[in-house]
């Protein structure tokens, strides 16, 4: 008997043993994305915490607790536009004090929730959020290290370590 082509058996084993492969791959490939977005994040908290820091010396203001205040205690407000820094946002005007960009939000504005006492930190939340732990996890920077609060399970997932409260 002469046979040409697979037997309907065949083509199945074949489409099970693709099916398995990609169940174990996918969330891999997920852990994998997150991680390689969170370099974003890494990069940019320490780049705008050090920015305002400097236009905070450079324009006579001083730190008055969390909030920055000019020689007459007036409590003035830095927006991306004031800060000597490049920021390709997707999306805010240069006069506010927030931005975003396809992966995070982040925020310049003094922070009165942070954890840990870090109401100077420089903040960012996901924007790929699918749950609600997603959703509520923060990323922070105030000098010295970046840090997550929320989930920590997604914050052992983007490898960044959990804020203290």
């Amino acid at each position: 008997m002469n046979r040409k082509g697979f037997t309907l058996i065949e083509l199945l084993v074949v489409v099970m043993m693709v099916g398995i492969l990609t169940s174990v791959a996918l969330p891999q490939y997920r852990k994998a994305m997150r991680r390689a977005r969170t370099a974003e994040v890494l990069q940019m908290l320490p780049a705008l915490y050090e920015a305002r820091e400097r236009w905070v010396l450079e324009n006579g203001y001083h730190w008055d607790g969390d909030m920055i205040k000019d020689a007459n205690g007036t409590q003035v407000r830095p927006t991306i536009a004031m800060l000597d820094i490049e920021v390709k946002a997707a999306g805010a005007a240069p006069d506010t004090q927030t931005f975003w960009t396809e992966n995070f939000s982040y925020g310049l504005s003094v922070c009165s929730t942070c954890p840990g006492n870090n109401g100077r930190a420089v903040h960012a939340t996901l924007r790929w959020a699918n749950t609600s732990d997603e959703k509520l996890t923060q990323i922070y920077y105030r000098g010295g290290k970046v840090c997550c609060y929320g989930s920590n399970k997604v914050c052992r997932e983007l490898n960044i370590e959990v804020c203290e409260i």
